[in-house]
C-alpha cells in the first residue's frame, strides 16, 4: 500500500497534491509507487519540498522542469491538465 508520506521529503502528502495518485490516474506509474508531492510545499516562505516538477510543469503558473530528461513537451500539456482537472474533482483541495 502506498505511504501517505512523500518519498522525497518525508512530509505527509494530501491526496489533492499527490503526484503519484495523479500519475496512477494517467496510467503512468505502478499503483504501488511511493507518494510524492505534485506541487512544491512551502511553510513560512521556506521551501520544504520541490514536489514533482516533471508533472507540475504542465500546470498553470508552475516553472518548467530544468532537467533535460524531463524537458517540456507541448503535446503533453492538454493531457496532463485534463487529467489534473478530473483528479481535483476526485480529490478536491480543502477549503479553509
Amino acid at each position: 500500500m502506498m505511504s501517505s508520506n512523500c518519498s522525497k521529503c518525508g512530509i505527509e502528502v494530501p491526496p489533492h497534491n499527490n503526484a503519484t495518485l495523479l500519475a496512477i490516474d494517467m496510467c503512468e506509474v505502478d499503483p504501488r509507487a511511493d507518494s510524492k508531492h505534485l506541487l512544491p510545499v512551502y511553510e513560512n516562505g521556506q521551501l520544504l519540498c520541490v514536489g514533482c516538477p516533471s508533472i507540475a510543469q504542465y500546470l498553470p503558473d508552475q516553472p518548467l522542469d530544468t532537467r533535460q530528461q524531463f524537458r517540456y513537451q507541448n503535446d503533453r500539456e492538454e493531457f496532463v491538465r485534463t487529467h489534473h482537472a478530473k483528479f481535483l474533482k476526485k480529490y478536491p483541495v480543502p477549503v479553509c
